[in-house]
Formats: C-alpha cells, sequence, structure tokens
C-alpha cells in the first residue's frame, strides 16, 4: 500500500471526518505500532500522511494540484512512500498442484499481479498451464483463472493452440474470443465467417464474430456485414456493431448503403448510416454527414461532426460556433479541438467563452489551449481579455480555470483581483486564489489587503470554541493566504502567526499551524532575535499521548528551527526520538545539517 500526500483537485467537496482513507490509515497505524517496535518509525509516517490529508474529499477531475509551499519548501521527498516494481517468479508447484485451490490462487496471482514477472518463469509456466487446459481434469473456475494468467504471460504465440482448446469449452471461448479480438489474433476468422451468414448463430457470439472481422481486417466480411444491417430478425445493438465494423473495413462505395438507411424509417438510422461513413471521405459522404448533423439525434451528431474534423477541417471551422452550443459535451469538446487549430483571436475568442462549460473536460482543454496560445504574441491580448472576463464574471467554473492559467503565466498584476477572490463563496474559487498568491504575490499593499483577510478568519477562529463556524475550506484558503506572507517574509504579521504555535488543543486547526509556523521560519530566516526557538522546540518535543501534537506540526517546528538558524537549537533537534524515514526525522537532519553548515561558515570568515 502506498500513502502519498493529498493533493486538492477541482470539484472541492466536505468530508466526514472517518472517510474510508483516514480510517484505512488509522488502523493500519494501529496495527503497526502493536506489531513491533522496529516498525515505530513506518507508523509515525502513516500518521504523519494522515495529519497533512485535510478533512476534504475531491472529485478527481483534474491533475493540477494545490500544493502548500510548506510542503516542497524544503522538498525533502519524504511525504510519500511507494514500493519500486520488482520482479517475481512464479510458483510452478502451486501451478502443477493436483489441488484445485492452490492452483487457482497462484493462476489468479499470476494474472492479476502488477509486477514484473521474470522471463525464466514464463516458458516453464505456459507449458504448465496448456497441460492443465489440454487434460480437462480441473474445473470450471481453475481453468478460467488459467487462461487468463495464460493471457497474462503469453506473446501471442499460444492463440492458435488455446483458441481450439477453447472451441470445445464454454466455460473458455468466451475469455479466449474477446483476447484474440483484442490481439487482433486472426486464429477465429473461419469460425467468425461462418457465424456472419449461420441464422442460427445466438446474437451474443455474433457480436463477437462481428467485432472479431472488424479487429482482424477480415474483407471478406464486407457482403456478409451488410446482409445483417439489412436484416429485419436483429436487434439494434447489433446492427449498431455491424455497421461500425464495416465502416472500420470500408473506406468506399458505402454511400447507396448510408443513403438507403437515411431514407428508411429504422431506429437511430441516422447513427447507422453515420458509422458506415467514418471511413469515406467523398463529397456524397460530406452531404449525407451535413444531413446528418441537420437532424437532432445527437449520437449520430457526434460521429459527423468528428468526421468533419477530420475530413473537412474548413466545415468543421465554419460550424465551430454552432457547436460550441450543443448539447453533447463530446461535440462542445470536439469544437474546441477545431478552434485550436487556428491562430487567429477569432478562434480563440470562440473557445474562451467554454473556459465556464459544464463539463469539466472541456473546461481544462480550454484552459491548456489559453496556455499554450498565450506563447504567441498576436494572441496575448486575446488571452488576457479572457481570463479578465471570467475573474471578473459570477460563475466559478470559470473563475477557478482562469485563477490556474494565471498562475500557469505567472501574471502576478493580476494579484489585486485574486485578493478580493478570497472572499469568493464558492471554496473552489477563495481556495485556489489562496494558492495563487502564496506564489504569485510582491505587492506591498496586496500582502496587506491578505494580512486583513488572515486577521478576520483568525478572529473568527479564536471565537470558534465549538468548531462550528468555521469550516476545512475556510482553513485552507487561510493555510494558503499565511504561506503568501511568509514566501515575502512579511513581518508585519509575526504577531497573529504566533497565534497559531501553542497547541492549544488543535483550536486553532492543524493546517492553519502548518502553514503559520512555517511562515514564520520564513520571516525569521537567519535572524536571532525571534523568541521563537523555545516555543518551536517545545512543539516539536511534545511528548503527549493523551491531545498529542499533531506530526506535521512538529515536522514544520523542526524546519523553522533550521531556517531561524541559532546554533543552540542543534541540542534541541538531536533530542527528538523521531528518525528517519519519519518525515519529522527528514526534517531534524535537514535542520542540524543547515544550521552546522551556516556554523562552520561563521568559523571561516573569523
Amino acid at each position: 500500500m502506498a500513502f502519498d500526500l493529498p493533493r486538492l483537485r477541482s470539484g472541492l467537496m466536505l468530508a466526514p471526518i472517518f472517510s474510508p482513507h483516514i480510517v484505512l490509515s488509522t488502523l493500519l497505524c494501529l496495527v503497526t505500532l502493536v506489531m513491533a517496535p522496529n516498525f515505530r518509525a513506518l507508523s509515525i509516517l502513516c500518521l504523519f500522511v494522515m495529519g497533512v490529508y485535510p478533512q476534504l474529499l475531491s472529485q478527481a477531475q483534474e491533475d493540477v494540484p494545490l500544493v502548500h509551499r510548506w510542503v516542497i519548501e524544503p522538498n525533502l521527498e519524504c511525504f510519500s512512500f511507494k514500493r519500486e516494481p520488482k520482479e517475481i517468479f512464479i510458483d510452478l508447484a502451486r501451478l502443477k498442484s493436483p489441488v484445485d485451490s492452490y492452483r487457482l490462487s497462484e493462476a489468479r496471482n499470476i494474472a492479476l499481479s502488477n509486477n514484473q514477472i521474470r522471463d525464466e518463469s514464463k516458458a516453464e509456466a505456459i507449458e504448465v498451464i496448456l497441460q492443465a487446459l489440454r487434460a480437462e481434469n480441473a474445473n470450471r473456475p481453475v481453468r478460467q483463472a488459467l487462461v487468463s494468467a495464460l493471457l497474462k504471460l503469453t506473446d501471442g504465440s499460444e492463440f492458435n493452440e488455446l483458441w481450439q482448446l477453447s472451441m470445445a469449452d464454454e466455460a473458455l471461448r468466451g475469455f479466449v474470443e474477446t483476447a484474440l479480438i483484442e490481439w487482433k489474433n486472426p486464429s477465429a476468422q473461419a469460425v467468425w465467417l461462418s457465424r456472419l451468414t449461420d441464422t442460427t448463430t445466438p446474437e451474443a457470439d455474433l457480436q463477437l464474430a462481428i467485432r472479431g472481422v472488424a479487429a482482424i481486417n477480415a474483407q471478406a466480411a464486407h457482403e456478409p456485414l451488410i446482409a445483417l444491417i439489412r436484416s429485419d430478425d436483429l436487434g439494434l445493438p447489433t446492427k449498431m456493431l455491424a455497421t461500425r465494423s464495416l465502416g472500420a473495413l470500408t473506406q468506399t462505395e458505402l454511400e447507396p448503403l448510408a443513403k438507403e438507411l437515411l431514407d428508411s424509417q429504422r431506429f437511430a438510422k441516422e447513427q447507422l448510416a453515420a458509422q458506415l461513413l467514418v471511413n469515406h471521405a467523398s463529397d456524397l459522404a460530406q452531404q449525407l454527414m451535413t444531413k446528418i448533423l441537420n437532424q437532432s439525434f445527437a449520437p449520430a451528431q457526434v460521429i459527423a461532426y468528428r468526421w468533419c474534423t477530420e475530413h473537412r477541417l474548413e466545415l468543421a471551422r465554419e460550424l465551430a460556433a454552432a457547436m460550441l452550443q450543443h448539447t453533447e459535451n463530446e461535440i462542445r469538446l470536439l469544437a474546441v479541438n477545431v478552434l485550436h487549430r487556428f491562430d487567429d483571436p477569432t478562434s480563440l475568442e470562440l473557445q474562451g467563452q467554454l473556459l465556464n462549460d459544464r463539463n469539466v473536460t472541456v473546461r481544462q482543454t480550454v484552459r491548456d489551449h489559453l496556455i499554450e496560445k498565450s506563447q504567441l504574441e498576436p494572441l496575448q491580448a486575446t488571452v488576457n481579455a479572457i481570463l479578465t472576463e471570467h475573474l471578473q464574471a459570477d460563475t466559478f467554473e470559470g473563475a477557478e480555470q482562469a485563477i490556474l492559467v494565471t498562475v500557469a503565466l505567472k501574471l502576478a498584476e493580476r494579484s489585486p483581483r485574486l485578493v478580493e477572490l478570497l472572499e469568493h463563496p464558492r471554496p473552489e474559487v477563495g481556495i485556489r486564489a489562496a494558492w495563487a498568491l502564496q506564489q504569485l504575490v510582491e505587492r506591498p499593499e496586496d500582502l496587506a489587503a491578505i494580512h486583513l483577510h488572515c486577521q478576520h478568519w483568525t478572529e473568527r477562529i479564536v471565537a470558534d470554541v465549538l468548531f462550528q463556524d468555521v469550516h476545512e475550506t475556510d482553513v485552507l484558503r487561510l493555510a494558503f493566504a499565511f504561506q503568501a506572507l511568509g514566501h515575502n517574509a512579511y513581518l508585519p504579521a509575526d504577531e497573529m502567526l504566533r497565534v497559531y504555535v501553542p497547541k492549544n488543543s488543535q483550536r486553532m486547526r492543524t493546517n492553519a499551524r502548518n502553514a503559520a509556523i512555517w511562515a514564520l521560519g520564513e520571516i525569521w530566516r537567519g535572524r536571532l532575535d525571534s523568541g521563537l526557538e523555545q516555543p518551536l522546540a517545545e512543539r516539536m518535543l511534545d511528548p503527549a499521548i493523551v491531545d498529542a501534537e499533531a506530526e506535521t506540526v512538529k515536522y514544520v517546528c523542526a524546519i523553522a528551527l533550521g531556517k531561524i538558524g541559532n546554533p543552540s537549537s542543534i541540542t534541541q533537534l538531536e533530542a527528538s526520538p523521531e528518525k528517519m524515514p519519519a518525515p519529522i526525522g527528514h526534517a531534524v537532519n535537514w535542520s542540524i545539517e543547515q544550521l552546522k553548515n551556516a556554523s562552520q561558515t561563521v568559523e571561516e570568515k573569523d
């Protein structure tokens, strides 16, 4: 199991305190502590990760991490550990065992393993599995597991024999046929072609055959597939597969059949016709696809507009403005990608309208396009206009994306607006604005405004005795704002930030305390008149079991001592019982090294 530092993403939502992640981590830590004292460092790491995990889950919509500065400055790379992929041997004794449960277990281990299997183990294991399948003496679950294991091990050379074995074994045939299709293997070609013309073939088997002939590009299936499409005896799913397969096999001469379908009364006729023409580039195909686009059947319109993007780019560009208003997410995304292929302001302005699209993939794509287009000097003014529009708009979707673009482009001049957005009613915007400010803000007047915001929320936290008035989203926004002040060594915030140093039964919220103490370390970096050494050391060395100090707070206290740079802190740091690989151990080692290097530099100067 890997424990990774959580990263806030788009679509924030509150989570219960007893979320599955925290419950699992807690149980693991308790078990680890009980097992043996040698595992203490591991347990500390587990507890630490629980500490940095905010009581906030996120819908994993975007891959833009909102990382706290205290996590990566300094970046000691101690917040996650993952087992390196390793090579494993196959337990051939279990695979050969006459006991079904042993064979079943080992076969499943092979099939489900994410580890690299040693090459020298594969050949013998494949032969053992084939022998078992030839013998037909294992029960159905074991045979299926053996086939799954073989498919994991094979390079495809065993498929012909595997297909022959499965033809007489209904328990295996579905597994093997699906694998043949995925591998584009022609071993079953004769059977697939015969099924297409056999009216007694069950539709499930017919569908496998239709998929199979397309996968192996069996041109002999052309006429049988047309017959299936015209048949009145088959269900719509089978006909959909048939038109899709025929369209994949054929690039010409299907226009008459597509027109025949469009002129019929069949249900979903537009989609059936569109699927036939996906690889056709003729003018008649364009006429038919345009006709389909003008209909109201959305699934067919998706196919038709995608055809335009691939075969008639200028037409797709001409239609893009209308397609941006379509109810189908995929069509709007196609239109956005079409517009991105043109480097003119109008195309970019049209894209920019969808920075607040209701679909996260669409707005994320527009965001990435804006970042890319900003590298073209003639389009920079258009990008800026789009950002201004969405940062001032009422919709939170556009604002959160505009903030991410602002950070990517390092537009520090937008800090005043980001400060205003700290008070946005949606946490997605307020938290992102604070995160952006910790990277961009520089002007004294903006820092003063952030300080005022932080003072207001500090007062609310102090007054929130019952932990009811201030939500975790408020705390996260405040933590990022603290780091904006700390990154700029904003001394006027010193008195306010010191309120967060005492444990005070965690009244001041762990996430806020982490950021505040980190910020104090930045403000007092290299200065020996802070008076913080003793309070920080007490927090770092807090031995309490009941109302224990947060592990993350101990970490940032150790880091702050190293930044402040008082040589007397070495003794306190060395007194810490926490050792690597626990994050506190990393922090202690880093700070001791900083202090010793500083002392050595002073001695050399003297």
